[in-house]
C-alpha cells in the first residue's frame, strides 16, 4: 500500500545532516525520537556509533555522518535524532540532525551508479524542496552499505587480530 498525496507523489520523511538534506520513503521510516542513549562497541568503526534500547528492541545505530563522509566541527550530539528504519535482521538506527518535514516530492531518480562507490547506490534520486536540494535515500541501500563497511572492518580487525597473535 503506498502512501500518496492527493496528486499522487509519495511522500518522504525529510531531513538535516549538517548542511544537506536527504529524504527517505516516509513507508521506510519506522519512526523518529530524539537522540537516545547510546552504548559504544569499543573498537568499532565510526561508522557504527553504537547500541541503543528502543521499543524493547537492541537496535545498532549508524552514523549518517560517517557514511555520507560529511565533516564539520560544531557537533550537536545532544540535538540529534534517531530515524527508526526496518531491516532484515530487525529495525536499526540513524543518526540524523533533524527531521524537516514528511511531504510529497516529485524525485527526478538518478541513472548514475559508481560500481566502484557504494554511496552513489545509496543515493536513487533527488527532488527539490523548500528551495534546498533533497538528496533521496534508498533505505535497503543505505542498510546494505553500513553493513558492508561494518562487516569490512569487522574482516580488517580479525586479519589484524591474528597476525598479532601469530607473530
Amino acid at each position: 500500500m503506498e502512501q500518496l498525496d492527493f496528486n499522487g507523489s509519495e511522500k518522504y520523511c525529510i531531513f538535516q545532516c549538517h548542511n544537506q538534506w536527504y529524504g527517505i520513503s516516509a513507508l521506510d521510516v519506522q519512526g523518529v525520537s530524539p537522540r537516545p542513549e547510546i552504548q559504544s562497541v569499543p573498537n568499532s568503526d565510526p561508522v557504527l556509533t553504537g547500541i541503543s534500547h528502543s521499543h524493547n528492541n537492541f537496535i545498532p545505530v549508524i552514523s549518517l555522518r560517517a557514511l555520507a563522509e560529511i565533516n564539520y566541527e560544531h557537533d550537536s550530539e545532544s540535538q540529534q535524532q534517531l530515524l527508526t528504519l526496518p531491516g532484515p535482521p530487525g529495525p536499526w538506527g540513524v543518526l540524523i540532525d533533524q527531521v524537516i518535514s514528511l511531504a510529497p516530492l516529485e524525485v527526478s531518480i538518478s541513472s548514475f551508479s559508481n560500481a566502484n562507490d557504494q554511496w552513489s547506490k545509496v543515493l536513487s534520486g533527488s527532488a527539490s524542496y523548500r528551495n534546498q536540494v533533497v538528496q533521496i535515500l534508498d533505505a535497503k541501500a543505505l542498510y546494505q552499505y553500513a553493513d558492508s563497511m561494518l562487516k569490512r572492518f569487522w574482516d580488517n580487525s580479525v586479519t589484524t587480530e591474528t597476525e598479532l597473535l601469530v607473530s
